[in-house]
């Protein structure tokens, strides 16, 4: 009935509603001792490939799963979240994209290497999606969590750019 973090701020459904939250800033990185931070940049595409990427599975049912990022012929660590992935660039198993909120001090203490690539991935706009036909009252006041930026809404925005 409600998704916190659905992409895009437009609704593709007449039947959606949409609240656009912010959004979120990725940043390339590999772990200090990846051989790809020993090239210099910025990286191609046919460089990339090299080595395999770290994605999230899409938990999708009814909807087409999606891919982040993949390069045509690029090997693939598909892990369960966002703790794993960050985890496994850490221990450079591959490489990829994350959240400048969620890698920042790993930037800083040198334990990541932002990379720089041909094909930089753009800031994702994330919102808050509703059905219409499910507007009760517990619906409302979560919605108004979000809308009012009550901190009980913050836990779910910590690694969103928040533009006011």
């Amino acid at each position: 009935h409600l998704a916190i973090g659905a992409t895009g701020t437009e609704s593709l459904d007449n039947m959606i509603n949409i609240f656009p939250l912010g959004e979120i800033n990725w940043v390339f990185v590999a772990a200090k001792n990846h051989p790809i931070t020993h090239l210099e940049g910025p990286l191609s595409n046919e460089t990339l490939r090299k080595y395999p990427a770290i994605n999230i599975e899409d938990t999708s049912i009814y909807m087409n799963k999606r891919v982040a990022w993949l390069l045509p012929s690029q090997s693939e660590i598909i892990v369960p979240n966002i703790t794993t992935k960050l985890s496994c660039h850490l221990k450079g198993l591959g490489i990829g994209f994350l959240p400048r909120s969620v890698c920042q001090k790993y930037l800083d203490s040198g334990e990541l290497i932002e990379c720089q690539v041909i094909n930089e991935r753009k800031p994702s706009p994330l919102s808050l999606a509703w059905k219409k036909s499910h507007m009760g009252k517990v619906m409302c006041e979560i919605i108004n969590l979000f809308k009012f930026h009550h901190s009980l809404a913050s836990s779910f925005l910590k690694n969103i750019d928040i533009k006011r």
